[in-house]
């Protein structure tokens, strides 16, 4: 059941991104490192703090709300993600995210996040003989997110 999970939510947090449609992802130079009391990193920071929030209350629409309308990761897109925050919500309870962040850094209307996370969560209908305490459902180390500032907003691209 944890590959199954693992291959299912995967996509939510993967750290391989590019744009649905056409988004110019600045040079690496052109980015500045936020320092974590400016308002712009609490900004961007927000955005993940209310995504876990709103998969607690499991409002779906309210997550896609954080995402970019171009966003793309792996491949996959914003119909799949979707999918999978609504896989999320259907067989699991009680969601936590430890989504420690090392750095935040910008350019013009894109950020890129550094981070690592785990999402863990209890199942609703555990395999019988398997514990129905929180089970890890995602995690990663060394990830990137990029994120887009888009209608005002920061949203996540990838």
């Amino acid at each position: 059941m944890k590959k199954l999970i693992l291959v299912l939510v995967g996509i939510a947090f993967a750290s391989v991104s590019f744009a649905g449609e056409p988004v110019k992802i600045p040079p690496r130079d052109t980015f500045k490192h936020l320092k974590r009391d400016s308002a712009e990193f609490k900004e961007i920071k927000a955005v993940f703090d209310n995504l876990i929030t709103l998969a607690k209350k499991g409002d779906v629409g309210g997550i896609m709300q954080s995402f970019s309308k171009n966003y793309i990761n792996s491949g996959r897109d914003l119909n799949d993600a979707r999918k999978q925050w609504q896989t999320i919500i259907n067989n699991f309870t009680n969601l936590e995210l430890a989504h420690p962040i090392f750095s935040i850094e910008v350019s013009g209307s894109i950020a890129r996040m550094r981070c690592e996370g785990t999402l863990m969560g209890r199942p609703k209908r555990p395999i019988p003989g398997e514990t129905d305490e929180s089970v890890i459902i995602d995690s990663w180390r060394l990830g990137a997110h990029n994120i887009i500032k888009e209608d005002g907003q920061w949203k996540i691209l990838g």
